[in-house]
């Protein structure tokens, strides 16, 4: 599914994801101290999963930007085109 059909904010983004990070560390803490691994991988394999999807979305949203900026032009070059006819 597209990033850009939902309706986050940068800054949304970032927390939502500090806030899974900070869950997903949790976890894996609690089950070391039992034993077991929930991750394979390390923080910094996270961290970079992390800033790549960060950086997806923002270009994802620069992208539409740019799209609905183009069909605004579009549109009101047809608008005036009509009213003067």
């Amino acid at each position: 599914e597209s990033l850009s059909s939902h309706p986050w904010s940068d800054n949304e983004l970032q927390n939502e994801l500090e806030r899974l990070q900070q869950l997903t560390k949790q976890l894996n803490k609690s089950l070391e101290s039992s034993g077991l691994s929930a991750l394979p991988g390390t923080d910094l394999d996270l961290m970079q999963d992390s800033q790549t999807f960060i950086k997806k979305a923002r270009e994802e949203t620069d992208n539409s930007r740019s799209t609905l900026l183009r069909i605004q032009s579009n549109c009101k070059t047809l608008v005036q085109a009509m009213s003067k006819k």
